[in-house]
């Protein structure tokens, strides 16, 4: 805890810096058995359902991440494979078979000039996992073995009042997905206008992904 930077008057940690999260999160599996048990409440694991509810979180987000990375570099930048598409198939002499004339996409809009520093990716979770943590904590991202997955809090407030809704799984996750990375500067209010703009996005496409994942599993049972 001596790497923790402490408060002004000395008589707390500075709970806003990325140590305390850090050990926040170590320290919180060891000491919740024995805060519930001081408490008097059981440990609440996520149940079947909800395990269910964030595993088709992820497959909606997975296919509107898609049709946002196609809306903003168009669809011949889109990495099929990764979203679970078969990849293109090779002729018999080896070379891929593609459409002929296919027009090279560009992006629909160039960025300006003064781009430098500013988003020039989309994030992605390689995967979701619902736990309990502690109850202040909405999610985090976890990095393991160099992969990010996005650990949803199954005891925050907002998940119990929302009874784990998509839509809620759906928010949770574009706003981690809007948070800037560690070597990109970004204001309170360029962070929220992120959010705002790629939590419409989702709202708006989200009757469109599900439909596409509805035909997409019909054909693999076919």
């Amino acid at each position: 805890m001596d790497h923790v930077s402490a408060t002004t008057n000395k008589t707390d940690f500075d709970r806003d810096s990325h140590e305390w999260l850090v050990v926040q999160r170590l320290m919180f599996p060891i000491l919740k058995p024995h805060i519930d048990d001081l408490l008097g409440r059981d440990i609440q694991e996520p149940s079947d359902e909800e395990k269910e509810r964030v595993k088709t979180a992820k497959e909606l987000v997975a296919e509107l991440m898609k049709l946002k990375k196609m809306e903003l570099e168009g669809p011949a930048m889109i990495d099929t494979e990764a979203y679970g598409q078969k990849p293109k198939e090779h002729e018999g002499n080896g070379k891929i078979n593609e459409r002929k004339n296919q027009r090279q996409n560009q992006p629909r809009t160039p960025p300006p000039a003064d781009a430098i520093g500013k988003r020039r990716r989309l994030k992605e979770f390689l995967d979701w996992a619902v736990r309990p943590m502690d109850e202040a904590i909405r999610s985090v991202i976890e990095e393991k073995e160099g992969k990010k997955i996005l650990v949803i809090n199954n005891l925050f407030p907002g998940f119990k009042a929302a009874k784990g809704h998509t839509l809620y799984l759906i928010e949770t996750a574009a706003i981690q997905l809007s948070k800037p990375d560690k070597d990109e500067k970004a204001t309170v209010e360029e962070y929220v206008e992120s959010f705002d703009s790629l939590y419409s996005f989702f709202c708006t496409h989200l009757d469109s992904a599900k439909e596409t994942l509805q035909k997409r599993k019909t054909k693999i049972k076919a």
